[in-house]
């Protein structure tokens, strides 16, 4: 779905912590954002294609959610930041566009917008029918949780980022990478079961180690 460039409000924004930046708005550069998630079936493709080896802590499980084709239209988790790297890696040569792991501005900007809003699909609290769920559910379950661009799937799991936890340069407002390295990933947007309602404003932040696999983590690409 086409996110095209614009103001990313600081009014309401985390990235920057307790400090201030020097210009009221992000600027943030247009781009393109995967309608959903990372499905089961896509990186079910991958590993077959690419002959990826599955390791590490819940590697059975990640090999349980890939033979059950029941869940094909699931969010894939149990991947870690490596095992996205390498999809996003391995799709881009097979595609030869510029796909890529969503950084921490982009995906609050998919979620805010040029306006701000509180909640991806706008500013009134709307409570999935996944929510307070012990599981995962396709992504297009619930159409109404779509932001005006047109992105859906959101709130199911936490979205990984490529970007590292941390306070950004007040510097810095066009389009923020963040800090360079750190010992956490930061993800974005709650996930049906482990979250509470705070944790599905746009704005908010939470972090993962990297080379954690966890059942409630999942990612979204996006390409230029």
């Amino acid at each position: 779905m086409r996110i095209e460039a614009g103001a990313l409000s600081v009014a309401g924004s985390l990235l920057f912590g307790k400090k201030k930046p020097n210009a009221a708005n992000i600027a943030m550069s247009g781009f393109y954002a995967g309608k959903y998630p990372v499905m089961v079936s896509e990186y079910r493709e991958f590993v077959e294609a690419a002959g990826y080896n599955i390791a590490g802590d819940n590697a059975d499980e990640l090999m349980a959610l890939l033979a059950d084709q029941n869940k094909d239209r699931h969010p894939v988790v149990f991947v870690n930041h490596a095992d996205r790297v390498a999809y996003a890696m391995w799709l881009r040569e097979k595609t030869g566009d510029n796909w890529f792991i969503l950084s921490a501005a982009q995906q609050e900007f998919i979620r805010r917008g040029s306006s701000g809003r509180a909640y991806p699909w706008g500013n009134d609290w709307r409570e999935a029918p996944y929510y307070n769920q012990d599981k995962t559910a396709s992504v297009d379950a619930w159409p109404e949780g779509t932001t005006p661009d047109g992105v859906s799937g959101l709130g199911i799991v936490w979205e990984a980022t490529r970007s590292y936890y941390g306070d950004y340069d007040e510097k810095i407002v066009k389009n923020p990478e963040g800090q360079k390295s750190g010992d956490d990933i930061e993800v974005r947007g709650g996930s049906a079961w482990g979250s509470r309602q705070v944790h599905f404003v746009g704005a908010c932040r939470s972090s993962v180690g990297p080379g954690g696999h966890y059942g409630g983590i999942g990612f979204r690409l996006g390409r230029t």
